[in-house]
């Protein structure tokens, strides 16, 4: 059996995290979600406490939208996806209650359909408030 190289996979998900070049920018559309699953797999491992939890934590804030949905990064539309993603981050940080709650709970309730089933996001005319 091979040994799980823990200190490896931990620096790759860290220098993923730093790293602001070529691939930063074109992941912009996947940053909620990507930080999420690298917070998820080190925090599973152990080393979640190497992340810069202050400036996580004020990213996943910056992503709120007017409607209180979460963007995968500022300037983008929010969605339930990144939403969840963003929740996530913050349950896992105990940090839940440094986001507007009250318009996290109204954009949720207006991506759920009649039959109880949810939408990923909202058209963009609803978006822009043309209910």
């Amino acid at each position: 059996m091979t040994n799980l190289e823990i200190d490896k996979h931990a620096k790759f998900l860290i220098k993923t995290a730093s790293d602001r070049g070529f691939e930063w920018t074109m992941s912009e559309y996947l940053r909620m979600s990507g930080i999420y699953w690298s917070l998820t797999a080190l925090y599973i491992i152990q080393k979640h406490d190497q992340l810069p939890k202050d400036e996580l934590i004020e990213f996943v804030q910056s992503c709120q939208a007017e409607n209180g949905g979460f963007c995968p990064a500022p300037g983008h539309y929010p969605s339930i996806v990144y939403t969840l993603s963003a929740v996530q981050i913050l349950i896992t940080y105990d940090e839940i209650s440094s986001i507007d709650i009250e318009k996290l709970i109204s954009f949720i309730k207006r991506l759920q359909n009649e039959n109880g089933s949810f939408r990923g996001k909202f058209f963009r005319k609803t978006f822009l408030g043309f209910d």
